[in-house]
């Protein structure tokens, strides 16, 4: 994947990860998102 958008196709990003099969903003969402294929997080930072 590169850093560039080409734009000839959507981008698909996974808002806190794959939330709809384990918590939200969890590693297990993220881990999931990554194992179904999704290629990039948008991921909330907490302090």
């Amino acid at each position: 994947m590169s850093l560039f958008y080409n734009g000839n196709s959507p981008l698909l990003f996974a808002h806190r990860g794959a939330s709809t099969t384990a918590p939200e903003n969890t590693i297990s969402a993220y881990t999931e998102a990554i194992k179904r294929g999704v290629p990039a997080l948008e991921i909330d930072v907490i302090r």
